[in-house]
């Protein structure tokens, strides 16, 4: 019973009932993991969501990065290495956050998208998103 524990999700924290098994308390947390995801009591999968889009910020930076150390500026290969290393890392575990937080992890998701696509056409961020999707042939990642 060592390892069991107990988080309550709620929109504030209060007092919640004890739990126990076999007469035996079980302890109650604020946080845990699960499949790599850290899940709170009172912001939910928010944590999570801003984790994993730090991540991809990451993973996008270092694509970038060595992209251009190799000297590779064919949009389409980028495209490739995109899906392949950030969108990969965006949608980690997305069979657990959707059915909480969908619309908030696609929206952050989406930003990193729209940002590597901006940054390889060279355009502001006040770019039309359809056309800036319209120019690689790509679609949103919720489409995915």
């Amino acid at each position: 019973m060592s390892k069991t524990k107990v988080v309550v999700f709620e929109k504030c924290r209060s007092a919640a009932p004890e739990f126990s098994y076999r007469r035996t308390t079980i302890e109650q947390v604020q946080s845990f993991r699960y499949l790599g995801l850290k899940l709170h009591s009172t912001r939910g999968m928010a944590v999570a969501i801003d984790k994993l889009t730090a991540t991809g910020k990451k993973a996008l930076f270092a694509l970038c990065r060595r992209c251009n150390d190799l000297n590779i500026t064919d949009p389409e290969v980028m495209g490739q290495l995109f899906d392949s290393l950030v969108r990969l890392v965006l949608s980690h575990a997305c069979e657990v956050w959707t059915g909480c937080t969908r619309a908030k992890g696609l929206q952050q998701a989406e930003q990193v998208h729209k940002m590597f696509l901006r940054g390889i056409l060279g355009v502001n961020k006040t770019t039309n998103t359809f056309v800036v999707l319209g120019e690689f042939g790509r679609y949103l990642l919720e489409y995915f």
